[in-house]
């Protein structure tokens, strides 16, 4: 729920995020596209570096990604910094997007992915679609996102937890798929 809720909400916000940075609305686009264009070749080494990898391990990395990729922003105050952003966030997104994919079927096998999945794509969703509230409400309070960035950056740190303490079940009983 966490990454979907900040990537939205950074996403909406990335206009006025940027803007207080002294740059233009055009800039904000262009590292929102620069973002996905990093995604594309990404997702190949994604997919193979998942498969080579514990998918816990992967998962605690990437959320330190996401963790760097916040404090670029929060402190970013050049061009080249704000791009590293875009490119950290890129990175997270998309390993992120195939890593998930990976995880489901490896933790709880195929028998219920359709049910697994359909609570967590809805879980997914509602964090989506509430993440520009928080960035939203920070900025009309303290007229900034310097204070919502920062607590933001609290649940990366809470996901490589979370990812170290939960390795992959063992399942003797079944077979490898």
């Amino acid at each position: 729920v966490f990454p979907s809720m900040i990537n939205t909400g950074i996403t909406f916000h990335m206009v006025s995020i940027v803007g207080e940075k002294g740059f233009s609305s055009a800039f904000a686009a262009f590292i929102l596209s620069f973002i996905a264009l990093i995604q594309v070749p990404l997702t190949f080494l994604a997919g193979y570096l998942t498969d080579k990898a514990k998918i816990h391990h992967v998962k605690a990395i990437n959320y330190g990604i996401l963790f760097m990729a916040i404090l670029f922003l929060l402190y970013g105050s050049s061009k080249g910094l704000l791009l590293l952003y875009g490119l950290l966030h890129g990175i997270f997104v998309i390993f992120d997007l195939v890593s998930t994919n990976v995880l489901w079927p490896n933790y709880y096998g195929r028998e219920n992915i359709g049910s697994i999945r359909s609570i967590t794509m809805t879980a997914f969703v509602i964090g989506s679609a509430l993440g520009p509230l928080p960035f939203g409400y920070a900025y009309d309070i303290f007229r900034g996102y310097r204070e919502i960035l920062l607590i933001m950056m609290v649940f990366p740190i809470l996901g490589i937890f979370a990812a170290l303490l939960s390795p992959a079940p063992k399942h003797p009983s079944k077979k490898h798929i």
